[in-house]
């Protein structure tokens, strides 16, 4: 599987609720598809140093707090552009 079909599966999993906003942005964001790249390589660390140093050693900790923080730039990435949307909807124009 390629990193990229690995990345948005593993996004659209992980953020269930958001996946129209998801697709849409994994499509036409450039930033947003880092983002997603850097959660997957995050969770992917999470889980070689929880399987080889334990939970509670100090890079699995760093790796949770880590990716606890890139969960929550995703979330608001999702809001923002969807409350973006909204107003652009509502009064025809971004502004």
């Amino acid at each position: 599987m390629s990193s990229r079909k690995e990345t948005i599966d593993l996004i659209q999993e992980a953020f269930s609720e958001n996946q129209v906003q998801i697709d849409r942005l994994w499509r036409e964001n450039n930033d947003f598809r880092e983002l997603c790249e850097a959660y997957r390589e995050c969770l992917r660390a999470c889980r070689y140093w929880h399987a080889s140093a334990g939970e509670f050693s100090d890079p699995a900790t760093e790796y949770e707090e880590l990716l606890a923080n890139l969960h929550g730039d995703i979330v608001r990435f999702c809001r923002q552009t969807e409350q973006a949307r909204g107003t652009v909807h509502r009064t025809g124009s971004a502004h």
